[in-house]
């Protein structure tokens, strides 16, 4: 079964996860060759021997994170997590703030400042329903 996703997933951490992962394989560490076995397509019917001697890049534990939070690829996941922000820059772009809103809704705990298309002298406005400081949730 998949690990969920933390509810903010950051990609930076993952990153970090994938990296350690790595540095788990270099040192021998049982737990990372047990996950490297669990969840990398070419070395699942290995022996923990076989994956220690076996060279594993930085791609490969990046296949390993994402394949534990159940996505098939790294692109897949990073896409993801990213989503949220694209549909961010884009609303700024247009000016949409409704889809601000939609792209903020789980982490409207922000206060995100943006500066909207159109608004006068380009001065920053907080979008309705983003509360700065604490959050909004209950």
């Amino acid at each position: 079964m998949p690990t969920p996703l933390p509810d903010r997933p950051n990609l930076d951490q993952l990153k970090n996860q994938a990296k350690d992962l790595l540095k788990g394989h270099k040192a021998g560490d049982p737990e990372a060759l047990r996950r490297i076995q669990a969840n990398h397509p070419r070395l699942g019917a290995s022996s923990a021997h076989e994956i220690q001697s076996s060279r594993v890049t930085l791609s490969g534990a990046q296949l390993v994170v994402a394949r534990e939070y159940g996505f098939s690829s790294w692109p897949k996941l990073k896409a993801h997590v990213a989503a949220p922000a694209r549909i961010l820059v884009s609303a700024v772009a247009t000016g949409t703030a409704a889809e601000s809103r939609k792209a903020t809704k789980p982490r409207n705990d922000s206060g995100i400042f943006i500066i909207k298309p159109g608004s006068p002298g380009g001065a920053p406005r907080r979008l309705p329903g983003l509360r700065p400081g604490l959050s909004n949730a209950h």
